[in-house]
């Protein structure tokens, strides 16, 4: 799980509130599937290899709700944002208070560094009180009442966007629309994997002996093993937006697909290796991913994308790589 979902999870259990009660333990299914096709050509002097690319994934899991609706969007890309932004306005307020009960308020550091070094002073300051108290236990918890207090009273760098953050945090105000139920997977969810991979090369080497003609196939037609089909349930997660009929996620992935490599040439022979991981076009699924964290509950997208390094500077070795590839994805999700 990757760092934006851990805090997105921990923010969301700080903030959310329960609405109107839906039935417990709800399920719903997520069906996606996706189909990649192009071409690929590499060059090299006399050197050649014409790829073509097939690839086609079939996905499905199930995932259960608990609870409530809350009028907290979790999968919302900003909701981080926004609750720091909360968190600012919260402690703008803070500061009017104490400065206006005639306290002592620091003035808010214009950058960054100005920011650390007032944190650093007042860590610093608080370590040589510590020392003063020698153990007095009331001492160190007035000690502590100050350091939260004068902790607080620090404001954030204006240079980090003070007004735009304040502007999120006025859009992220809870609201009384209970519209956002979160799924999570479940273990032993039913669940399906269908990756089906013909990808294809021919072409010609350089040797000793000349140019060697040569193919390549790597083939697999998966159906996902247990552990595949036990992560597919457990790791996918979503919010529904019961109100928009739309769905938030951090992006979804599949499973290593299993299958051969078929390799031929004149000088070898041929080489044939079976139940080894096939590698995929993972550009193309990264794609996918991003669209899928915030779609339409059900609904289908495509685009043609670039084979990456043909985007990039010509290689060292004055090889040249051209060609792209169609994508398409359909998902469907179902509250059942």
């Amino acid at each position: 799980m990757n760092t934006t979902c851990v805090l997105r999870i921990a923010l969301g259990a700080l903030v959310w509130v329960s609405g109107p009660s839906l039935a417990a333990d709800q399920l719903a299914r997520l069906t996606i599937d996706v189909t990649v096709e192009g071409a690929k050509s590499w060059k090299r002097g006399e050197e050649f290899s014409n790829s073509t690319i097939s690839e086609q994934y079939h996905l499905v899991t199930h995932v259960q709700a608990f609870g409530e609706p809350s009028n907290v969007n979790t999968g919302d890309p900003l909701f981080a944002q926004k609750q720091m932004a909360m968190a600012a306005q919260v402690q703008q307020q803070v500061r009017a208070a104490h400065g206006g009960a005639g306290n002592a308020v620091p003035q808010a550091p214009a950058t960054q560094e100005e920011y650390v070094a007032q944190q650093t002073k007042l860590a610093e300051d608080m370590q040589k009180r510590q020392v003063a108290c020698n153990g007095d236990m009331n001492c160190l918890v007035k000690l502590a009442q100050d350091y939260a207090m004068q902790s607080s009273m620090l404001g954030y760098p204006s240079a980090d966007g003070a007004s735009s953050m304040a502007n999120i945090g006025e859009a992220s105000d809870e609201s009384e629309d209970y519209r956002y139920l979160d799924y999570s997977g479940y273990e032993t969810c039913p669940g399906e994997v269908r990756i089906r991979i013909n990808n294809t090369s021919e072409g010609a080497l350089a040797d000793v002996a000349g140019m060697i003609p040569f193919t390549q196939a790597d083939t697999a037609d998966y159906t996902g093993s247990e552990m595949d089909l036990m992560m597919q349930c457990l790791v996918s997660t979503l919010v529904y937006d019961l109100k928009d009929n739309k769905i938030y996620s951090d992006g979804f992935g599949h499973p290593g697909p299993r299958g051969s490599y078929r390799h031929w040439d004149r000088l070898h022979g041929e080489t044939l290796n079976e139940g080894v991981e096939v590698p995929t076009n993972s550009f193309a699924w990264a794609w996918v991913a991003e669209t899928l964290k915030v779609a339409d509950a059900s609904g289908s997208a495509s685009t043609t994308l670039p084979i990456p390094e043909a985007s990039e500077a010509p290689a060292l070795d004055g090889s040249s790589i051209s060609g792209s590839v169609n994508v398409s994805v359909n998902w469907r999700f179902e509250p059942l």
